[in-house]
């Protein structure tokens, strides 16, 4: 994905992180806070990219990037929501190594973890 242009921060999303609570009844309790409401230009990347590795060839690592102006404080782990979806921010880059602009490479939140991956093996 290319440096991008201020114009191309056509999309507003919100990044996040949940924090897990226990409530007055003695429940957990998670509640989203949201860090950050930036613009940001988005790449599906889950059908057009393909990263090799020596472990997975040929297979996609992230379905979507979001490419948002330099924020400090975001880290692998947290959420992005973006059309009343949630991504998993699985790793971030930054352009030029300089604090300009960050490439937060997701994973759709219903298909990450244990349990998803479970119900994918049922019959």
């Amino acid at each position: 994905m290319a440096r991008p242009h201020a114009g191309q921060l056509r999309h507003r999303i919100e990044i996040g992180y949940t924090k897990n609570l226990v409530n007055e009844s003695g429940y957990p309790e998670s509640r989203n806070i949201v860090t950050a409401s930036p613009r940001a230009s988005i790449a599906d990347v889950s059908t057009g990219w393909v990263y090799r590795t020596i472990a997975d060839a040929d297979t996609p690592q992230f379905d979507t990037v979001f490419c948002v102006r330099y924020l400090r404080g975001v880290n692998t782990g947290m959420w992005v929501r973006w059309k009343g979806k949630l991504y998993t921010i699985v790793h971030i880059e930054q352009y030029d190594y300089k604090d300009r602009w960050l490439q937060l490479r997701t994973r759709r939140h219903d298909t990450v973890g244990y349990e998803a991956e479970k119900e994918e093996e049922k019959p």
